[in-house]
């Protein structure tokens, strides 16, 4: 809803707000953005949206054709993202690999707390990082 009424933004600064990666085209270039794109193996997001479809009785990637086929539309609209991101002045942005972060994630709280001027408390983001919640992994 950002592209009919951003006014919410007003309230924003200073705060995190998490959306999906499309939503961020219809930001207006008007404020200026910090950016950490989550990047996940994409074998593992297409599972991971399997399971929430199935969860709601809707169709899923049910076979190796349809998955390898949603992996393509996922990788022409990466593409397509980061060329655009790239030319977008109104955003900084840092890929975080969501799974290294997971399996060590000092050098990603780093990262972070550099591009959020480095104002964070790194051991308390450490001790928040819960692999157990890694629960869709590509095989």
């Amino acid at each position: 809803k950002t592209k009919e009424d951003a006014s919410w933004l007003q309230d924003a600064p200073g705060k995190v707000v998490k959306m999906v990666y499309r939503l961020l085209y219809d930001l207006p270039n008007s404020h200026r953005y910090r950016v950490l794109f989550m990047r996940r193996e994409l074998d593992e997001v297409i599972k991971s949206q399997d399971v929430m479809l199935e969860r709601s009785g809707k169709k899923t990637t049910s076979s190796p054709e349809d998955a390898a086929k949603v992996r393509d539309i996922f990788e022409t609209e990466l593409k397509r993202f980061y060329d655009w991101v790239a030319t977008a002045k109104h955003i900084t942005m840092i890929d975080v690999n969501y799974n290294e972060m997971l399996t060590d994630p000092k050098p990603w709280v780093a990262k972070i707390n550099e591009l959020l001027d480095s104002n964070l408390d790194t051991d308390k983001m450490m001790g928040v990082v819960d692999p157990s919640l890694y629960r869709q992994r590509a095989q």
